[in-house]
């Protein structure tokens, strides 16, 4: 809590959509570098963050925590701490390097898909790519089963072709998975029950029973449809210019703070106006 705060102000941010350059480069993946401008715009807002009211930064991500962990370094703020990423399923406390134990260990709402992963794996993307294309890449996640879509194949045959292998493999978890579809990533998650709103809910309980922090004052900054439920959870929240039309009707009807400005600049014009 910084000086003289009696509240801790809690900002949860998006990456994608969010964090990227005002050009709207895409952030890398799979072990690849932050460009010097993503390098810089990072830095810059990690400077801004360091003189503002944030107490503690979480990022907030639909991404593998590995892709996710570089852009948190990046930032180079201490206030930066946690990750939530692959849509709430993976909570990381950055500064002992640990994943928070934020979910039971009787019930698992992720025990399911974590099975039906590990046969993914083995069986069912060989299949996919028999019967879709064979282009098709897994991305690796400990709990969201994330698939890219390529240029030329429709999103709704694959979706049909991965429920029918699901009831076939799985039938008594098919009723448990949840698919989301990133449009402007064309990106296919197939997920357990839990959301963004899930893993903020569940670090702020966290927060309360290991560090003792009672009052918060809680920020979300989302542009996208997996960012509605992150949003619903919060006290305040900021949406991009560049939001999907969902996310800025929601915005708009519940007053939040919808920027004039896109991807990374929109947190800017926010801090601004603080």
């Amino acid at each position: 809590m910084k000086l003289g705060a009696m509240t801790t102000t809690v900002l949860f941010h998006d990456v994608d959509g969010c964090l990227n350059t005002p050009d709207g480069q895409g952030l890398p993946m799979r072990g690849e570098a932050l460009s010097a401008d993503q390098q810089q715009q990072l830095q810059a807002l990690g400077r801004r963050l360091a003189n503002s009211p944030v107490d503690i930064v979480c990022i907030n991500t639909g991404r593998a925590l590995a892709d996710t962990v570089a852009i948190a370094d990046a930032l180079n703020d201490p206030c930066v701490r946690f990750v939530i990423a692959e849509h709430g399923a993976v909570i990381f406390d950055l500064r002992t390097q640990r994943t928070v134990e934020a979910w039971p260990e009787q019930d698992n709402p992720f025990d399911a898909i974590r099975r039906f992963l590990d046969w993914y794996r083995t069986t069912g993307l060989g299949q996919l790519h028999h019967h879709i294309n064979p282009s098709i890449e897994l991305l690796n996640k400990e709990a969201n089963l994330t698939l890219t879509i390529p240029q030329g194949v429709e999103y709704e045959p694959m979706v049909a072709f991965i429920r029918e292998q699901i009831v076939s493999a799985f039938p008594a978890d098919a009723d448990n998975f949840v698919f989301h579809h990133s449009v402007a990533d064309r990106f296919l998650d197939v997920m357990a029950q839990v959301n963004k709103g899930d893993g903020t809910r569940a670090l702020l309980q966290w927060l309360r029973q290991t560090e003792h922090i009672e009052q918060t004052d809680t920020v979300a900054v989302g542009n996208g449809s997996n960012d509605l439920p992150l949003l619903a959870v919060v006290d305040r929240f900021v949406c991009p210019s560049n939001s999907e039309a969902v996310v800025l009707d929601y915005c708009l009807s519940h007053q939040g703070f919808a920027a004039t400005k896109p991807y990374i600049e929109a947190t800017f014009e926010w801090l601004d106006s603080l």
